[in-house]
């Protein structure tokens, strides 16, 4: 009797120590998989943003911020609206200036060597930049997920559901 409850306990340990090993490698891949979605993020958000200022870096021949959003696939289409309402309304009320800033960057000057991350909410879809050489200039992006991938909704003055 001794010998069979010894045999019962060893396989009882054995089914709890496996069944206890399985539980830290899912949660390493659910970590490992939310740092690889946030990093998807965050490489969209740059890529973004930094397309943009060689866009503004390039001065008379620069494409405007409708057109080059328009163009753009890294937005999604509620940020391609909003755009597009911001800088009608201001040359609505305002038509010989329109807006009085960049409202992708929400500037009239900006870092001219783009921006680096400083740092990204728990969620990854929000996304702190600052200027490179200049980190005093702050940019603030909303990312959305559309089909599986990352998509800017909000930038600068644009959706902007922060302030």
């Amino acid at each position: 009797m001794k010998l069979s409850t010894i045999i019962l306990s060893a396989g009882l340990l054995f089914v709890v120590a496996c069944s206890e090993s399985k539980e830290p490698d899912a949660v390493v891949k659910q970590e490992e998989a939310l740092q690889i979605n946030e990093n998807q993020a965050v490489e969209v958000a740059l890529s973004f943003v930094n397309a943009y200022v060689v866009n503004c870096n390039q001065m008379s021949k620069a494409l405007a911020v409708e057109e080059w959003v328009a163009m753009n696939t890294q937005t999604t289409m509620e940020f391609k609206a909003a755009l597009t309402n911001l800088v009608n309304e201001a040359k609505k009320n305002n038509p010989e200036i329109g807006l009085e800033a960049d409202p992708i960057l929400n500037a009239q000057d900006y870092p001219e060597n783009g921006f680096e991350l400083e740092s990204l909410d728990q969620t990854g879809n929000i996304i702190h930049l600052k200027g490179k050489g200049q980190p005093e200039f702050k940019l603030t992006l909303q990312m959305k997920q559309e089909n599986g991938a990352w998509l800017v909704n909000s930038c600068g003055m644009v959706n902007n559901t922060f302030n």
